[in-house]
């Protein structure tokens, strides 16, 4: 086991460095200074008029730490450099503090608000769609089925427009405002409810779709009718095989939904302007802070890298089968290693044919 999470961690890093590469080179490719150092560059030549416009240039570069001019290749190799030693740039526009410390302002509303309404999002989830499947055919099922449909082909803003009208007809605050600002933990938590809601409703809307086609599909299987012919209980059926076998389906929906729910909660947060990462990565994109942009790219690509090898570990666990499989000693090097000295052996023996 340890191995093999060894491997899945080296393959992960793998993955980051190629995705960091692919993003980097673009956005040099776009050749834009970000907009702080050019608003910078401005103001200086506007109150210094003894110096040229390439001294001032120069001069606001060397504040920042900022070299235009060197080769993309060598930028690229400095900043994985530098990112070894903990440090991810500057966040031009905001330079006081380290981009990581900003990040983790905004993400913990991002997560405050994905977070809750995914774990509510997946208990309703889970629980309507045990029932649904339970009660196929019937008019909860179809109900169910009906609501769950409208909300996945809902968008989300489409809704999020819906909620903010009904709210300001009821006088039910629709922006976010900060404990300080709102006078209390409930009054913020108050401006928070419907972006949590409309989260938690999107997140039931498809996680109840595939449950519950789990559920009839198991219930449908032979072993449950044989199960129930030798007299066990519904509950014990439920248990023993209805729960057992929905799992890995289940787990293979659910844990991607959180990183997908994570990163696609932008548009939510700018509707009720949580300030949230979808705020700090939008002003990045606009003022092409890179660094920032980067640092993104970095811990969202872990988050999702983290959860599928999490998940790796769930089927291992929910299923012996799987951990029997990981166990093996099946190697894509030593298969390639063990065709290739069959194909030299096979020329060694047709050389020999000839010879003779």
């Amino acid at each position: 086991m340890f191995k093999y999470i060894i491997k899945r961690l080296l393959l992960a890093l793998l993955t980051i460095v190629v995705g960091l590469t692919i993003v980097f080179f673009l956005l040099r490719a776009i050749g834009k200074e970000p907009t702080a150092i050019t608003e910078k560059i401005s103001a200086a030549s506007l109150g210094e008029k003894n110096l040229s416009p390439e001294q001032i240039a120069q001069s606001v570069y060397n504040e920042y730490n900022y070299n235009p001019n060197i080769s993309s290749f060598s930028a690229f190799g400095e900043y994985i450099k530098n990112i070894f030693k903990g440090d991810f740039g500057y966040n031009f526009t905001n330079p006081t503090k380290t981009i990581p410390q900003q990040f983790s302002e905004p993400l913990k509303y991002t997560f405050l608000v994905s977070g809750t309404g995914f774990v509510f999002g997946t208990i309703l989830g889970v629980t309507f769609g045990i029932f649904a499947g339970y009660k196929r055919g019937k008019l909860p099922d179809i109900a169910l089925n009906v609501l769950s449909i409208i909300f996945v082909a809902v968008p989300s803003f489409v809704l999020a427009s819906l909620l903010i009208i009904i709210a300001n007809k009821t006088n039910w605050p629709t922006e976010f405002m900060s404990k300080e600002f709102a006078g209390g933990l409930w009054p913020m938590l108050k401006t928070l409810i419907i972006p949590i809601s409309i989260i938690t409703i999107f997140s039931f809307a498809t996680i109840i779709y595939y449950v519950r086609n789990e559920v009839v599909e198991v219930l449908k299987s032979d072993y449950v009718a044989t199960a129930r012919s030798k007299g066990l209980s519904e509950y014990k059926i439920f248990m023993k095989h209805v729960m057992r076998n929905i799992s890995i389906p289940a787990v293979t929906i659910i844990l991607p939904r959180f990183v997908f729910i994570i990163t696609g909660s932008f548009v939510i947060e700018q509707f009720f302007q949580v300030p949230g990462t979808a705020s700090m990565f939008s002003t990045a994109v606009t003022r092409y802070e890179y660094n920032v942009i980067m640092f993104s790219v970095i811990f969202f690509s872990s988050l999702s890298l983290l959860v599928a090898i999490l998940m790796d570990l769930l089927y291992t666990i929910l299923d012996p089968r799987i951990r029997f499989a990981e166990n093996s000693n099946f190697s894509l090097f030593k298969k390639a290693q063990k065709h290739s000295l069959r194909r030299k052996n096979a020329k060694m023996i047709k050389g020999g044919e000839q010879n003779e």
